[in-house]
């Protein structure tokens, strides 16, 4: 049996990181599609889903703001969001992290967004420092962002697993929408 995990590597070899060629984009994006849009990836039966509202970030505009807030980052000391060349190479990361997360290489913790307070749940693939954050809304779960963790921050995702590790791991199954295993 292949080791997902193991194999994911950057999708784009010569992404720019300030002005990406619109081809790019659009591979990226319909990878993201294809994940969560047509495939969809079930949780506990549930299915996962995405804020499908149309971002209106000139670069992404009317693209899902999820798929925005994933290849994106928020500037420092300015609510504007400006294209992340590493967090947009590993949108094919998100589903596999996903799907795997019963490996042991995948710490899933649960923390309170810190403005909201609404509930989250983070799966961390801690080996190579990439994080996937789903957010509680009621009874759904919503794909929110997916980020490369800087070096900085391993002690506090290190502090926040301890607070907060999930005693049982949720079930994840993709492929959801095409097996009528999922309730939308």
């Amino acid at each position: 049996m292949p080791d997902i995990l193991a194999e994911l590597q950057d999708l784009i070899a010569d992404l720019d990181n300030t002005n990406p060629a619109i081809e790019h984009i659009n591979q990226i994006f319909e990878l993201f599609k294809q994940h969560f849009l047509i495939d969809g990836v079930s949780i506990n039966t549930n299915l996962l889903k995405i804020h499908v509202k149309k971002s209106k970030v000139p670069q992404f505009k009317g693209k899902p703001e999820t798929f925005v807030h994933i290849v994106t980052r928020k500037q420092k000391k300015s609510d504007l969001r400006v294209f992340d060349k590493d967090r947009a190479n590993k949108v094919h990361w998100i589903k596999p992290i996903l799907t795997q997360s019963l490996d042991s290489r995948i710490y899933i913790f649960d923390k309170e967004h810190d403005k909201t307070g609404c509930p989250q749940q983070y799966f961390w693939f801690k080996s190579r420092n990439f994080a996937v954050v789903l957010r509680n809304y009621y009874a759904d779960k919503y794909l929110m962002t997916a980020f490369c963790v800087e070096k900085l921050k391993e002690s506090q995702f290190e502090r926040w697993y301890r607070e907060g590790k999930c005693q049982k791991k949720p079930h994840i199954v993709c492929g959801a929408r095409n097996l009528g295993i999922a309730d939308e």
